[in-house]
């Protein structure tokens, strides 16, 4: 489930969450910065490539998202960009940095690294093989951009059918391919809390290190 035929507006079921703080409350992890989802989502377009396939590829996919979005500030994140990114923002947080610096596994370290990066920067993150079919300006009404702090789609939702493959007990699942946040936001102070939490209990349960960790596709899907 983590991939499907990408429209990077997230499609007709995109929907825009209104959070508020007391509908949260925030994770205590070690020296939390100071922030919070106080500003609109900034113009800002995140994109990671770790070179295990050919940028080429991505070519046509990645310029819709320049062309359409011309005055949001673009960034491609390279596997050593990560690490110099996390390190920068992350510096007096040991419980998140030392995680993310020792994780290895591909899949995991891109999901970890777009949700860091939103957290401490806001914006757009989208998957390469997306397209942009509008501007990110217009993916919420003028009047409600002071209102909105995050914007997430849903990939998954059960209702009363039978449960995918993979899916037994759980009914709904945001997606994460595309989705778009303020800074400091607390959906993202509540993820990296999880996925820290997660990795430590995955490395416990294979009795290794996280560096070392080699999860199966059901874990990775946790």
């Amino acid at each position: 489930m983590r991939r499907h035929p990408a429209l990077s507006a997230i499609g007709a079921v995109v929907f825009v969450l209104l959070v508020y703080h007391s509908f949260f409350s925030p994770p205590s992890l070690p020296s939390q910065p100071n922030l919070a989802p106080s500003q609109e989502i900034p113009p800002k377009i995140w994109q990671i490539y770790f070179g295990y396939s050919p940028l080429d590829s991505f070519t046509e996919a990645l310029q819709s998202w320049i062309s359409n979005n011309q005055d949001c500030a673009y960034t491609l994140m390279s596997d050593k960009g990560g690490d110099a990114f996390v390190q920068k923002h992350y510096a007096g947080r040991p419980g998140i940095l030392q995680p993310f610096l020792d994780l290895r596994f591909p899949v995991l370290r891109s999901d970890f690294l777009r949700y860091l990066v939103l957290h401490s920067e806001g914006g757009v993150y989208s998957d390469l093989d997306t397209v942009s079919l509008k501007p990110f300006r217009e993916w919420i009404a003028p009047e409600l951009r002071s209102q909105v702090h995050a914007v997430v789609g849903i990939e998954y939702d059960q209702r009363d059918d039978e449960p995918y493959i993979g899916m037994s007990g759980t009914r709904l699942q945001f997606c994460q391919w595309t989705m778009a946040a303020s800074p400091g936001h607390p959906i993202l102070e509540r993820v990296i809390n999880s996925v820290v939490k997660a990795l430590h209990g995955m490395a416990r349960r294979h009795a290794t290190s996280i560096h070392q960790l080699e999860p199966s596709d059901e874990e990775v899907m946790e």
